[in-house]
């Protein structure tokens, strides 16, 4: 009996070990909108610590220091000290919360945000646009590196964070008359995260772009060649392949003249510029061999669409006066612009033989009685049938004068409806939560940041 309680105690203590756990691995991970803004219900405070890795006294004095630095030097230091972050990438999260929080003036952007993440033992600093000339992303790492770290490694987190403010204060006090003048971020699009992008990386991309499509171009007049095999089937997308072996060469030299102009302007290093060269010859080696695809593919489709079906010899030619081998529906279609038409005549044997060819895009849909592609749309109005809402298009074939009608679900009308019955709603709840709202919690104290942003520079490190 008392190894059964023994056995039963160690399986429920090993039970609640394992929820525990658990329910810390699953409070670890934080997205932006679940980490707690301190500013909103006391401006007075600076540091975000839910994980409590901070005992309330250490917090105190960060928030006081950091307290002094907002009317020393109109700046807006906020520490956030987070298990887990949902999103992998740090960077990303500390610019997004940045720019949730608008740490910093308005107009002034003197925000600086330090996310801490002691579980996976990595840091970052974002700063505001107003900061990034006083604050360099250099300096940032040096704190990262001789302030942070080494206490971070000795598990004194405060110290550690301690030593930062310090150091930055003390760049913050040679800028103080900047500061304190008014110092202004650079002009900036809501949202939008400034990265130089080297002028090496938009040629290499442009040049990975004009490869991949010359290959593209290179496949299809390979795989066409060998799927056309037989000669109704050339005849019927003679004038197809005709046009694509004409648009084929002019797409790419259209796609060498930015390239030209990337190179010329560009500012291109030695290793770039000998790259472009080489990029130059294997096109030049592209439109040799384009050429001879084209030609080549040009010689297969004429030859098999030039075999008569009749006598058996390569003496179909195209002829231009098609229109009077037209029958009254292809003559109708072909006014219309519907389809047109290539006449072949055999020099040997008198063959004759009309292709259509349909026109896309286009309006015109085949007409169920007389076979002709004449139907057009002529009418459209909206109809309620059981309380649904259709949309009635009318179509009337212009060659038999067939009418026809088709029914579709109204779904821009019944998108309106659901967007005012959305709008009326919010209409509602909104005069409703003004009615039962009033005053909450602690008077006045609460406040938020000021509204600035941050450009995407900073520093990132670990320990």
């Amino acid at each position: 009996m008392l190894r059964s309680k023994t056995i039963l105690s160690l399986f429920l203590s090993f039970l609640f070990s394992c929820l525990t756990l658990f329910g810390q691995e699953e409070q670890k991970a934080f997205a932006i909108s679940d980490v707690p803004n301190v500013q909103l219900n006391d401006s007075t405070r600076f540091v975000t610590d839910p994980a409590h890795y901070l005992n309330a006294s250490e917090i105190r004095d960060l928030d006081k220091t950091l307290l002094d630095l907002r009317h020393r030097y109109n700046v807006d230091f906020a520490i956030v000290l987070l298990p887990n972050i949902k999103d992998n990438s740090l960077e990303d999260f500390t610019y997004e919360l940045f720019k949730a929080w608008g740490l910093g003036q308005k107009g002034k952007d003197t925000g600086l945000l330090l996310l801490v993440l002691p579980e996976r033992r990595k840091l970052r600093f974002e700063t505001g646009y107003g900061l990034e000339g006083i604050i360099p992303d250099a300096l940032l790492g040096q704190v990262i590196r001789n302030d942070i770290a080494p206490h971070f490694r000795e598990k004194n987190i405060a110290l550690g964070l301690e030593q930062s403010i310090k150091r930055i204060a003390q760049r913050l006090k040679k800028n103080q008359a900047e500061l304190l003048n008014g110092a202004k971020g650079r002009p900036h699009q809501q949202g939008v995260r400034s990265k130089q992008i080297p002028s090496s990386a938009f040629f290499y991309f442009y040049s990975f772009f004009v490869l991949l499509i010359y290959v593209s171009l290179l496949f299809n007049l390979y795989i066409g060649k060998r799927t056309i095999k037989k000669q109704g089937e050339a005849r019927q997308r003679l004038p197809e392949v005709k046009a694509g072996l004409i648009v084929g060469p002019l797409i790419s030299i259209l796609l060498l003249i930015p390239f030209f102009g990337i190179i010329f302007t560009l500012k291109l290093n030695d290793e770039d510029y000998a790259i472009a060269m080489v990029l130059l010859a294997v096109f030049a080696l592209y439109f040799i061999a384009l050429f001879l695809l084209t030609r080549s593919y040009q010689q297969y489709i004429q030859k098999l669409a030039s075999h008569c079906p009749n006598c058996g010899k390569s003496s179909l030619e195209v002829k231009p006066n098609f229109k009077s081998k037209l029958s009254p529906q292809q003559s109708l279609e072909f006014q219309i612009k519907a389809k047109t038409f290539t006449y072949f005549h055999c020099a040997h044997c008198s063959y004759e033989e009309v292709v259509a060819h349909i026109v896309k895009p286009s309006k015109y849909t085949l007409c169920p009685e007389c076979q002709t592609l004449a139907v057009a749309p002529i009418a459209r109005r909206s109809i309620v049938y059981q309380g649904v809402s259709y949309l009635r298009t009318e179509y009337k074939c212009l060659y038999c004068r067939n009418n026809s009608s088709k029914d579709e679900r109204n779904k821009r009308e019944e998108a309106e409806n659901l967007a005012q019955g959305l709008l009326l709603g919010a209409l509602l709840g909104s005069g409703m939560g003004r009615r039962g709202g009033g005053f909450s919690g602690g008077g006045f104290s609460g406040g938020s940041w000021g509204g600035g942003m941050s450009g995407g520079g900073g520093a990132s490190g670990s320990w």
